[in-house]
């Protein structure tokens, strides 16, 4: 008689069932919904003002910018300590501490360099975007077990 119990290996094996309701939830709930909110505006802005003639690859440079720009606030997470300028310029925030008129200048400047790096990254989302997109999947599975 054959053992029906057996071990399952690689893909055939299973940890838990696959809840793709809660996934979705936890892919959301990763970042807040300023977030979300403020990198497709964004997104719309360079869409609208900004995006080249090849209209397929415009449309997912917009759906996909939020992960780009996931993978970028990852990346500058890694020069938070170490180049704080870098940080910086790369990093997904629109927070900042202002004590007088030339740190309102300097962030202002600050902004306005890290709007142009995130139009050139926006060039590049229908790359990086998809990396992002399965990055933050992966995530939203790994809270979801």
């Amino acid at each position: 008689m054959e053992n029906k119990e057996q071990q399952l290996f690689g893909t055939k094996a299973v940890d838990s069932e696959f809840n793709f309701l809660s996934v979705v939830k936890n892919f959301f709930t990763l970042q807040n919904v300023k977030f979300w909110l403020l990198t497709y505006l964004v997104s719309f802005i360079i869409f609208e003002f900004f995006s080249s003639h090849i209209i397929l690859i415009n449309s997912i440079n917009f759906i996909l910018f939020p992960f780009t720009v996931i993978i970028v606030g990852t990346v500058a997470n890694q020069f938070v300590l170490s180049i704080s300028l870098v940080y910086k310029l790369l990093y997904p925030t629109y927070k900042h501490s202002i004590s007088n008129n030339q740190n309102k200048v300097m962030l202002m400047i600050t902004n306005i360099i890290k709007f142009f790096i995130y139009i050139v990254l926006w060039r590049y989302t229908f790359i990086l975007g998809i990396a992002g997109l399965i990055i933050t999947i992966n995530n939203a599975r790994t809270l979801d077990k």
